[in-house]
Protein backbone atom coordinates (compact mmCIF):
# COMPACT_ATOMS: atom_id res chain seq x y z
CA UNK A 1 0.00 0.00 0.00
CA UNK A 2 2.79 2.68 0.87
CA UNK A 3 4.26 1.85 -2.45
CA UNK A 4 1.55 2.31 -4.50
CA UNK A 5 0.96 5.63 -2.18
CA UNK A 6 4.68 6.39 -2.92
CA UNK A 7 4.40 5.82 -6.84
CA UNK A 8 1.56 7.90 -7.39
CA UNK A 9 2.98 10.53 -5.52
CA UNK A 10 5.64 10.80 -7.34
CA UNK A 11 4.09 10.26 -10.96
CA UNK A 12 1.69 13.58 -9.29
CA UNK A 13 5.24 15.35 -9.00
CA UNK A 14 6.72 14.92 -12.50
CA UNK A 15 3.46 15.89 -14.12
CA UNK A 16 3.39 18.67 -12.21
CA UNK A 17 6.99 19.54 -12.12
CA UNK A 18 7.06 18.88 -15.76
CA UNK A 19 4.48 21.18 -16.84
CA UNK A 20 6.01 24.00 -14.66
CA UNK A 21 9.68 23.24 -17.03
CA UNK A 22 7.21 23.58 -20.50
CA UNK A 23 5.13 26.41 -19.66
CA UNK A 24 5.79 28.73 -22.52
CA UNK A 25 6.89 32.79 -20.72
CA UNK A 26 8.01 35.53 -22.91
CA UNK A 27 11.82 35.13 -22.17
CA UNK A 28 14.50 32.88 -23.50
CA UNK A 29 15.59 31.21 -20.72
CA UNK A 30 17.22 28.78 -23.38
CA UNK A 31 17.85 28.17 -27.04
CA UNK A 32 13.98 27.16 -28.16
CA UNK A 33 12.90 29.52 -24.95
CA UNK A 34 12.05 26.09 -22.79
CA UNK A 35 14.03 22.09 -22.85
CA UNK A 36 10.80 21.38 -25.40
CA UNK A 37 13.12 23.50 -28.27
CA UNK A 38 10.08 24.78 -29.84
CA UNK A 39 10.76 28.05 -30.86
CA UNK A 40 7.34 29.62 -30.31
CA UNK A 41 5.46 32.64 -28.55
CA UNK A 42 2.08 32.14 -29.18
CA UNK A 43 0.86 35.17 -28.11
CA UNK A 44 3.07 37.66 -29.58
CA UNK A 45 2.88 40.72 -31.76
CA UNK A 46 7.31 41.27 -32.94
CA UNK A 47 7.97 43.80 -34.87
CA UNK A 48 7.91 43.76 -38.96
CA UNK A 49 9.46 47.36 -40.13
CA UNK A 50 12.88 48.53 -39.83
CA UNK A 51 16.03 49.77 -41.63
CA UNK A 52 19.69 49.10 -39.30
CA UNK A 53 21.36 52.46 -40.97
CA UNK A 54 25.06 51.63 -41.09
CA UNK A 55 27.96 49.96 -39.28
CA UNK A 56 31.37 51.08 -39.96
CA UNK A 57 33.67 48.86 -41.98
CA UNK A 58 36.35 48.66 -39.61
CA UNK A 59 35.45 49.21 -36.55
CA UNK A 60 32.15 47.85 -36.26
CA UNK A 61 30.30 51.03 -35.11
CA UNK A 62 26.94 51.78 -35.77
CA UNK A 63 26.02 54.79 -37.55
CA UNK A 64 22.18 55.50 -36.41
CA UNK A 65 21.37 58.03 -38.76
CA UNK A 66 19.35 56.41 -41.42
CA UNK A 67 18.05 53.58 -39.05
CA UNK A 68 14.65 53.06 -38.12
CA UNK A 69 12.60 51.37 -35.64
CA UNK A 70 16.11 50.47 -34.03
CA UNK A 71 16.43 50.67 -30.14
CA UNK A 72 20.30 50.07 -30.27
CA UNK A 73 22.95 47.77 -31.33
CA UNK A 74 25.65 46.27 -29.65
CA UNK A 75 28.92 45.02 -31.30
CA UNK A 76 29.67 41.63 -30.74
CA UNK A 77 33.02 39.24 -32.30
CA UNK A 78 33.68 38.93 -36.00
CA UNK A 79 32.27 35.32 -36.02
CA UNK A 80 28.64 34.56 -34.33
CA UNK A 81 27.00 31.49 -34.22
CA UNK A 82 24.10 31.86 -31.58
CA UNK A 83 20.86 33.13 -30.56
CA UNK A 84 19.85 36.02 -28.07
CA UNK A 85 18.83 33.99 -24.46
CA UNK A 86 17.06 36.79 -22.27
CA UNK A 87 16.46 36.27 -18.91
CA UNK A 88 15.98 38.82 -15.92
CA UNK A 89 16.67 41.66 -18.26
CA UNK A 90 19.84 40.65 -19.58
CA UNK A 91 21.28 39.32 -22.65
CA UNK A 92 23.58 36.39 -22.98
CA UNK A 93 25.14 36.12 -26.64
CA UNK A 94 28.25 33.56 -27.49
CA UNK A 95 30.88 34.80 -29.85
CA UNK A 96 34.80 34.96 -30.22
CA UNK A 97 37.26 37.72 -29.23
CA UNK A 98 37.22 39.22 -32.65
CA UNK A 99 36.45 42.60 -31.06
CA UNK A 100 38.86 42.34 -28.42
CA UNK A 101 36.29 41.83 -25.55
CA UNK A 102 38.76 40.35 -23.54
CA UNK A 103 40.63 43.28 -22.36
CA UNK A 104 43.16 40.68 -20.20
CA UNK A 105 44.71 39.70 -22.66
CA UNK A 106 46.38 41.17 -26.21
CA UNK A 107 44.61 42.65 -28.86
CA UNK A 108 43.60 39.70 -31.46
CA UNK A 109 44.05 36.81 -28.98
CA UNK A 110 41.54 34.80 -30.39
CA UNK A 111 39.48 33.49 -27.84
CA UNK A 112 36.09 32.03 -26.81
CA UNK A 113 33.79 34.44 -25.42
CA UNK A 114 30.32 35.04 -23.83
CA UNK A 115 28.93 38.25 -23.31
CA UNK A 116 26.48 39.72 -21.40
CA UNK A 117 24.51 42.94 -22.03
CA UNK A 118 21.90 44.84 -20.61
CA UNK A 119 18.24 44.22 -22.08
CA UNK A 120 17.34 47.69 -21.81
CA UNK A 121 20.56 50.04 -23.30
CA UNK A 122 22.79 47.09 -24.90
CA UNK A 123 25.65 48.42 -22.15
CA UNK A 124 28.16 45.66 -21.72
CA UNK A 125 27.58 44.24 -18.20
CA UNK A 126 30.26 41.22 -18.23
CA UNK A 127 32.15 39.32 -20.73
CA UNK A 128 33.30 35.49 -20.19
CA UNK A 129 36.09 33.83 -22.15
CA UNK A 130 38.24 31.24 -22.59
CA UNK A 131 41.55 30.45 -24.32
CA UNK A 132 41.50 28.34 -27.17
CA UNK A 133 42.68 24.17 -27.43
CA UNK A 134 46.07 23.24 -29.01
CA UNK A 135 44.52 21.70 -31.83
CA UNK A 136 42.69 23.38 -34.26
CA UNK A 137 40.86 20.24 -35.33
CA UNK A 138 38.87 20.31 -32.28
CA UNK A 139 38.67 24.04 -31.57
CA UNK A 140 38.56 25.61 -34.90
CA UNK A 141 40.33 28.99 -35.17
CA UNK A 142 38.02 32.04 -34.93
CA UNK A 143 35.10 30.54 -34.20
CA UNK A 144 34.82 31.47 -30.51
CA UNK A 145 31.59 29.56 -28.46
CA UNK A 146 29.13 28.46 -30.33
CA UNK A 147 26.74 27.36 -27.31
CA UNK A 148 23.84 28.91 -26.25
CA UNK A 149 23.75 29.11 -22.26
CA UNK A 150 20.57 28.03 -20.44
CA UNK A 151 19.58 30.40 -17.54
CA UNK A 152 17.71 29.66 -14.58
CA UNK A 153 17.40 32.11 -11.47
CA UNK A 154 21.12 33.39 -10.93
CA UNK A 155 22.73 30.76 -12.55
CA UNK A 156 23.77 30.19 -16.37
CA UNK A 157 25.39 26.80 -18.03
CA UNK A 158 27.68 27.13 -21.16
CA UNK A 159 29.62 24.94 -22.69
CA UNK A 160 33.02 26.62 -23.82
CA UNK A 161 35.37 25.93 -26.75
CA UNK A 162 37.19 23.60 -24.83
CA UNK A 163 34.81 21.52 -24.14
CA UNK A 164 33.77 22.55 -20.50
CA UNK A 165 30.78 22.93 -18.95
CA UNK A 166 30.63 26.00 -17.01
CA UNK A 167 28.26 27.04 -14.32
CA UNK A 168 28.24 31.18 -14.09
CA UNK A 169 26.70 33.82 -12.18
CA UNK A 170 24.31 35.67 -14.31
CA UNK A 171 25.21 39.03 -12.17
CA UNK A 172 28.76 38.66 -12.57
CA UNK A 173 30.29 36.03 -15.36
CA UNK A 174 32.12 34.57 -12.32
CA UNK A 175 32.85 30.71 -12.58
CA UNK A 176 31.04 28.91 -9.95
CA UNK A 177 31.96 25.39 -11.10
CA UNK A 178 33.26 24.07 -14.66
CA UNK A 179 33.93 20.06 -15.68
CA UNK A 180 36.01 19.83 -18.61
CA UNK A 181 34.90 16.84 -20.58
CA UNK A 182 38.33 16.63 -22.48
CA UNK A 183 40.06 15.81 -19.27
CA UNK A 184 37.40 13.66 -17.27
CA UNK A 185 35.85 11.83 -19.89
CA UNK A 186 38.35 11.93 -22.75
CA UNK A 187 36.66 13.80 -25.27
CA UNK A 188 37.68 14.25 -29.03
CA UNK A 189 35.67 17.39 -30.10
CA UNK A 190 35.25 17.46 -33.69
CA UNK A 191 35.86 20.64 -34.88
CA UNK A 192 34.08 22.24 -32.34
CA UNK A 193 32.03 21.98 -29.26
CA UNK A 194 28.82 23.11 -30.09
CA UNK A 195 25.98 21.98 -27.60
CA UNK A 196 23.32 24.40 -26.00
CA UNK A 197 22.75 22.73 -22.55
CA UNK A 198 18.98 22.03 -21.07
CA UNK A 199 18.30 22.04 -17.77
CA UNK A 200 15.51 19.66 -16.38
CA UNK A 201 15.13 19.96 -12.41
CA UNK A 202 18.17 19.40 -10.55
CA UNK A 203 20.40 18.04 -13.58
CA UNK A 204 22.25 19.48 -16.81
CA UNK A 205 22.17 17.54 -19.97
CA UNK A 206 24.94 18.13 -22.35
CA UNK A 207 26.37 16.46 -25.44
CA UNK A 208 29.58 15.96 -25.52
CA UNK A 209 30.33 16.67 -29.78
CA UNK A 210 32.95 13.72 -29.39
CA UNK A 211 33.43 12.59 -32.95
CA UNK A 212 36.23 11.02 -35.56
CA UNK A 213 39.42 11.99 -35.17
CA UNK A 214 40.29 14.91 -37.97
CA UNK A 215 43.45 13.27 -38.83
CA UNK A 216 41.88 9.95 -39.97
CA UNK A 217 38.11 10.55 -39.99
CA UNK A 218 37.39 6.89 -38.89
CA UNK A 219 39.10 6.56 -35.65
CA UNK A 220 37.15 7.24 -32.66
CA UNK A 221 37.18 5.82 -28.96
CA UNK A 222 33.88 3.90 -28.03
CA UNK A 223 34.10 4.40 -24.49
CA UNK A 224 33.69 8.39 -24.65
CA UNK A 225 30.31 9.31 -23.67
CA UNK A 226 28.19 11.03 -26.31
CA UNK A 227 25.60 12.06 -23.73
CA UNK A 228 25.99 12.88 -19.75
CA UNK A 229 24.17 14.76 -16.84
CA UNK A 230 25.77 16.93 -14.40
CA UNK A 231 24.23 18.27 -10.94
CA UNK A 232 23.71 21.68 -11.69
CA UNK A 233 24.25 22.76 -8.54
CA UNK A 234 27.83 21.08 -8.07
CA UNK A 235 28.64 19.47 -11.72
CA UNK A 236 29.24 16.32 -10.28
CA UNK A 237 28.74 13.64 -13.24
CA UNK A 238 25.59 12.23 -12.90
CA UNK A 239 24.76 9.90 -15.84
CA UNK A 240 26.65 9.14 -19.32
CA UNK A 241 26.05 7.02 -22.08
CA UNK A 242 28.16 6.13 -24.54
CA UNK A 243 25.92 5.55 -27.64
CA UNK A 244 27.10 4.84 -30.22
CA UNK A 245 30.02 3.57 -29.46
CA UNK A 246 31.94 2.93 -32.46
CA UNK A 247 29.53 4.15 -35.23
CA UNK A 248 29.99 7.74 -34.62
CA UNK A 249 29.70 9.03 -38.18
CA UNK A 250 31.30 12.64 -38.22
CA UNK A 251 30.86 14.46 -34.90
CA UNK A 252 28.05 15.77 -32.76
CA UNK A 253 26.89 19.22 -32.68
CA UNK A 254 23.12 19.11 -31.99
CA UNK A 255 21.94 19.58 -28.69
CA UNK A 256 19.19 17.47 -26.27
CA UNK A 257 15.51 18.57 -25.51
CA UNK A 258 13.32 17.45 -22.82
CA UNK A 259 9.92 16.35 -23.33
CA UNK A 260 6.92 14.71 -21.27
CA UNK A 261 4.83 12.47 -22.89
CA UNK A 262 1.21 11.94 -21.21
CA UNK A 263 0.10 7.84 -22.17
CA UNK A 264 3.70 6.89 -22.46
CA UNK A 265 5.23 4.58 -20.25
CA UNK A 266 8.21 6.72 -19.36
CA UNK A 267 6.33 10.03 -19.81
CA UNK A 268 9.36 12.43 -19.01
CA UNK A 269 12.13 11.77 -21.30
CA UNK A 270 15.72 13.47 -22.65
CA UNK A 271 16.31 13.08 -26.13
CA UNK A 272 19.54 13.62 -28.26
CA UNK A 273 20.40 13.44 -31.19
CA UNK A 274 23.30 10.80 -31.76
CA UNK A 275 26.08 11.06 -34.04
CA UNK A 276 25.50 8.29 -35.92
CA UNK A 277 22.03 9.72 -37.42
CA UNK A 278 19.56 7.97 -34.34
CA UNK A 279 17.58 9.62 -32.14
CA UNK A 280 17.91 8.02 -28.62
CA UNK A 281 15.97 9.09 -25.60
CA UNK A 282 16.32 8.59 -21.71
CA UNK A 283 14.71 8.32 -18.75
CA UNK A 284 15.01 11.33 -16.31
CA UNK A 285 13.37 9.43 -13.31
CA UNK A 286 16.39 6.55 -14.03
CA UNK A 287 19.00 8.72 -14.97
CA UNK A 288 18.21 10.91 -11.56
CA UNK A 289 18.09 7.23 -9.65
CA UNK A 290 21.31 5.62 -11.55
CA UNK A 291 19.21 3.28 -13.48
CA UNK A 292 19.52 2.07 -17.07
CA UNK A 293 17.96 4.98 -18.57
CA UNK A 294 17.02 3.98 -23.11
CA UNK A 295 13.71 3.97 -23.37
CA UNK A 296 13.65 4.30 -27.30
CA UNK A 297 15.87 4.72 -30.17
CA UNK A 298 15.42 6.04 -33.91
CA UNK A 299 17.24 5.52 -36.92
CA UNK A 300 17.02 8.67 -39.12
CA UNK A 301 18.23 7.71 -42.25
CA UNK A 302 16.98 4.79 -44.31
CA UNK A 303 18.28 1.10 -43.72
CA UNK A 304 19.52 1.62 -47.14
CA UNK A 305 21.72 4.60 -47.12
CA UNK A 306 25.49 4.91 -46.90
CA UNK A 307 27.74 6.74 -45.38
CA UNK A 308 30.57 8.82 -47.13
CA UNK A 309 33.15 10.37 -45.06
CA UNK A 310 33.61 13.19 -47.91
CA UNK A 311 29.69 13.85 -47.69
CA UNK A 312 28.79 12.42 -51.10
CA UNK A 313 26.90 9.46 -49.46
CA UNK A 314 22.73 9.07 -48.10
CA UNK A 315 23.09 8.62 -44.84
CA UNK A 316 23.29 11.77 -43.02
CA UNK A 317 23.91 12.91 -39.64
CA UNK A 318 21.62 15.04 -37.26
CA UNK A 319 22.76 18.75 -37.05
CA UNK A 320 19.48 20.19 -35.89
CA UNK A 321 18.42 19.06 -32.23
CA UNK A 322 14.83 17.32 -31.39
CA UNK A 323 11.81 19.82 -31.34
CA UNK A 324 8.83 18.42 -28.94
CA UNK A 325 5.54 19.83 -29.78
CA UNK A 326 2.19 18.38 -29.60
CA UNK A 327 3.12 15.12 -28.23
CA UNK A 328 5.41 14.37 -30.91
CA UNK A 329 8.92 14.95 -31.53
CA UNK A 330 10.47 16.36 -34.88
CA UNK A 331 13.91 16.20 -36.25
CA UNK A 332 15.59 16.68 -39.93
CA UNK A 333 18.80 14.94 -41.04
CA UNK A 334 21.76 17.25 -41.78
CA UNK A 335 25.32 17.26 -41.86
CA UNK A 336 28.39 19.40 -41.62
CA UNK A 337 27.58 22.96 -44.00
CA UNK A 338 30.83 21.86 -46.11
CA UNK A 339 29.02 18.71 -47.12
CA UNK A 340 26.85 21.01 -49.26
CA UNK A 341 23.18 20.67 -49.45
CA UNK A 342 22.45 17.01 -49.98
CA UNK A 343 18.90 15.19 -49.56
CA UNK A 344 17.27 15.70 -46.15
CA UNK A 345 14.60 14.09 -44.07
CA UNK A 346 12.30 15.54 -41.49
CA UNK A 347 10.49 13.14 -39.43
CA UNK A 348 7.92 13.23 -36.83
CA UNK A 349 8.24 10.44 -34.25
CA UNK A 350 5.56 9.03 -31.79
CA UNK A 351 7.87 9.00 -28.48
CA UNK A 352 5.66 6.71 -26.38
CA UNK A 353 6.88 3.39 -28.14
CA UNK A 354 10.22 1.25 -26.20
CA UNK A 355 12.87 -0.46 -28.20
CA UNK A 356 13.73 0.45 -31.64
CA UNK A 357 11.37 1.39 -32.82
CA UNK A 358 12.66 2.39 -36.63
CA UNK A 359 9.82 0.81 -38.22
CA UNK A 360 7.18 1.46 -35.76
CA UNK A 361 7.31 5.29 -34.18
CA UNK A 362 6.94 7.20 -38.04
CA UNK A 363 4.50 9.44 -37.59
CA UNK A 364 5.55 10.38 -40.95
CA UNK A 365 8.58 11.51 -43.28
CA UNK A 366 8.74 14.55 -45.78
CA UNK A 367 11.23 14.81 -47.91
CA UNK A 368 9.52 17.66 -50.74
CA UNK A 369 6.58 17.58 -52.26
CA UNK A 370 4.97 14.36 -53.03
CA UNK A 371 5.26 14.50 -57.17
CA UNK A 372 7.95 12.52 -59.61
CA UNK A 373 10.07 15.26 -60.29
CA UNK A 374 9.82 17.87 -57.57
CA UNK A 375 11.70 21.02 -58.21
CA UNK A 376 14.39 22.51 -56.02
CA UNK A 377 12.32 24.70 -54.29
CA UNK A 378 10.37 21.90 -53.65
CA UNK A 379 12.57 19.02 -52.00
CA UNK A 380 14.07 18.99 -48.58
CA UNK A 381 17.70 19.66 -48.28
CA UNK A 382 19.94 18.39 -45.56
CA UNK A 383 19.13 20.70 -42.50
CA UNK A 384 20.97 22.32 -39.71
CA UNK A 385 17.29 24.03 -38.66
CA UNK A 386 15.11 22.96 -35.64
CA UNK A 387 11.92 22.77 -36.46
CA UNK A 388 9.31 24.84 -35.26
CA UNK A 389 5.80 23.97 -34.81
CA UNK A 390 2.58 26.01 -34.35
CA UNK A 391 -1.12 26.38 -35.46
CA UNK A 392 -0.48 22.67 -36.77
CA UNK A 393 2.17 23.73 -39.57
CA UNK A 394 5.62 22.63 -38.95
CA UNK A 395 8.35 25.06 -39.87
CA UNK A 396 12.05 23.77 -41.01
CA UNK A 397 14.85 25.67 -42.87
CA UNK A 398 17.20 23.62 -45.12
CA UNK A 399 21.20 24.69 -45.90
CA UNK A 400 19.99 24.56 -49.35
CA UNK A 401 18.56 28.00 -48.35
CA UNK A 402 14.70 26.59 -48.61
CA UNK A 403 11.71 27.63 -45.69
CA UNK A 404 9.40 24.54 -45.91
CA UNK A 405 6.23 24.77 -44.28
CA UNK A 406 4.30 21.42 -43.47
CA UNK A 407 1.22 20.14 -42.19
CA UNK A 408 1.79 18.97 -38.98
CA UNK A 409 -0.21 15.83 -38.95
CA UNK A 410 -0.04 14.51 -42.23
CA UNK A 411 3.71 15.55 -43.20
CA UNK A 412 2.80 16.84 -46.43
CA UNK A 413 3.65 20.18 -47.92
CA UNK A 414 1.65 23.48 -47.44
CA UNK A 415 4.11 26.04 -48.92
CA UNK A 416 8.00 26.71 -49.72
CA UNK A 417 10.35 30.07 -50.02
CA UNK A 418 13.43 29.76 -51.55
CA UNK A 419 15.58 32.91 -49.34
CA UNK A 420 18.42 32.49 -52.13
CA UNK A 421 21.12 32.02 -49.43
CA UNK A 422 22.35 29.06 -47.01
CA UNK A 423 20.00 28.71 -44.07
CA UNK A 424 21.78 27.96 -40.95
CA UNK A 425 19.30 28.87 -38.29
CA UNK A 426 15.60 27.71 -36.27
CA UNK A 427 12.36 30.24 -37.33
CA UNK A 428 10.88 32.01 -34.35
CA UNK A 429 6.85 32.04 -34.42
CA UNK A 430 5.75 35.13 -32.27
CA UNK A 431 2.28 35.45 -32.77
CA UNK A 432 1.09 34.74 -36.09
CA UNK A 433 4.27 35.85 -37.51
CA UNK A 434 7.45 33.40 -38.65
CA UNK A 435 10.92 34.65 -38.74
CA UNK A 436 13.78 33.16 -40.20
CA UNK A 437 17.55 34.53 -41.01
CA UNK A 438 19.92 33.62 -43.69
CA UNK A 439 23.41 34.05 -44.70
CA UNK A 440 23.12 37.06 -46.32
CA UNK A 441 22.06 38.74 -43.64
CA UNK A 442 18.62 38.86 -44.70
CA UNK A 443 15.76 38.57 -42.22
CA UNK A 444 12.60 37.03 -43.88
CA UNK A 445 8.99 37.07 -42.50
CA UNK A 446 5.94 35.49 -43.32
CA UNK A 447 2.76 34.74 -42.10
CA UNK A 448 1.69 31.78 -39.99
CA UNK A 449 -0.40 30.93 -42.76
CA UNK A 450 -0.93 27.22 -44.60
CA UNK A 451 -0.69 29.51 -47.74
CA UNK A 452 2.57 31.71 -48.63
CA UNK A 453 2.53 34.86 -47.45
CA UNK A 454 5.80 36.97 -47.28
CA UNK A 455 5.44 39.86 -45.41
CA UNK A 456 9.22 41.66 -45.52
CA UNK A 457 12.42 40.65 -46.25
CA UNK A 458 14.99 42.99 -44.19
CA UNK A 459 18.78 43.46 -44.73
CA UNK A 460 20.72 43.42 -41.78
CA UNK A 461 24.12 43.76 -43.16
CA UNK A 462 25.87 40.55 -41.93
CA UNK A 463 24.98 37.17 -41.56
CA UNK A 464 22.36 35.56 -39.48
CA UNK A 465 23.18 31.93 -38.38
CA UNK A 466 21.55 31.77 -35.33
CA UNK A 467 17.55 32.57 -34.43
CA UNK A 468 15.83 35.76 -33.22
CA UNK A 469 13.94 36.18 -29.76
CA UNK A 470 11.43 38.57 -28.58
CA UNK A 471 9.76 40.24 -25.30
CA UNK A 472 8.28 43.71 -24.28
CA UNK A 473 8.27 44.44 -27.78
CA UNK A 474 11.48 43.69 -28.70
CA UNK A 475 12.48 41.87 -31.39
CA UNK A 476 16.10 40.81 -30.83
CA UNK A 477 18.74 39.44 -33.65
CA UNK A 478 22.42 38.71 -33.40
CA UNK A 479 24.12 38.74 -36.49
CA UNK A 480 27.85 37.62 -37.71
CA UNK A 481 29.38 40.74 -36.09
CA UNK A 482 26.17 42.47 -34.20
CA UNK A 483 23.48 42.04 -31.29
CA UNK A 484 19.98 44.53 -32.80
CA UNK A 485 17.52 45.23 -30.79
CA UNK A 486 14.22 46.20 -32.98
CA UNK A 487 11.62 48.16 -31.73
CA UNK A 488 10.37 51.44 -30.76
CA UNK A 489 13.47 53.46 -31.36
Amino acid sequence: MHKTISSLFICFLIIVLSRDIFAQELESSCWGLTPARNNVLPDADAPDAWKIGKFHPRTGEWDAEKAKNVKWTALLGTESYASPILADGKIFVATNNGRNHATDVPAGTDMGVLLCFEEETGRLLWQFSRPKLDRTDMDWPEQGICSNPAVEGDRLWVVTNRAEVACLDTATGEVVWAYDMIAELGVTPHNATCCSPVVCEELVFVGTSHGVDDRTHTEVDPSVPSFIALDKRTGKLVWQDNSPGTGILHGQWSSPAVGFFEGAKTPLQVIFAGPDGWLYAFGVEAIREGRAALVWKFDCNPKESVWKKDGSGTRNSLVASPCVADGRVFIATGDDPEFGEGEGILWCVDPTKEGDVSDSAAVWRYVGKDVEKPSFEEKLHRSLSTAAVADGIVIVGDHAGVIHAVDAETGKQLWTYDMMSQVWGTALIAGKKIYFGDQDGDMAIFALSRELNVIAEIENKNSIFGGAAFKDGVLYIVTRSHLIAVGEE
